[in-house]
């Protein structure tokens, strides 16, 4: 029985390959593989270029939130206070002409974490501990930006008077 089952493998095998000959690949799906590959390495590079760039602009923003004076002041900013501290960036204007405090990419990453946090109240019930921490993080921020500018105005003030 298992001689008859082997024989008639082969014999299938045999009649496959006389009538239906495996034919070359064509050239142009050779063409359109290498496409695919390529097209496939570009974006997982773009993927990780974009985290590395995210990854890199956060390492900044904790970099200076991690300036922060330790006073009762900045200890207790909350998620809400962004708003706050940046209306008071408003009424105090950046003397030097510098650009470094401004927070138009602070903004937009907080009015992100604004939106998943209402996303996360209508799908999940339990408020999201990481957006809470990301948006006192954005806040503290705020307030090492303000501080600086009111720093670098403070100086500039005294250098005026100074003539």
């Amino acid at each position: 029985m298992v001689h008859d089952d082997l024989f008639l493998s082969v014999l299938l095998e045999q009649v496959l390959s006389f009538y239906c000959p495996r034919r070359p690949e064509p050239a142009h799906l050779h063409s359109v593989r290498t496409m695919l590959a390529a097209a496939l390495i570009f974006v997982i590079s773009l993927a990780a270029m974009i985290q590395f760039a995210v990854f890199t602009w956060r390492a900044g923003l904790l970099r200076v939130a991690s300036e922060a004076p330790e006073s009762a002041a900045s200890n207790s900013l909350q998620s809400n206070d962004f708003g706050k501290v940046s209306a008071y960036q408003q009424l105090c204007p950046e003397l030097a002409g510098s650009e470094s405090g401004k927070l138009r990419s602070v903004r937009l990453y907080y009015q992100f974490l604004q939106f998943l946090t209402s996303l996360s109240g209508s799908l999940f019930p339990a408020d999201s501990g990481w957006t809470h921490r990301e948006m006192v993080l954005c806040a503290r921020y705020a307030s090492v930006v303000l501080s600086q500018r009111l720093e670098r105005n403070q100086a500039q003030i005294a250098e005026v008077r100074s003539f």
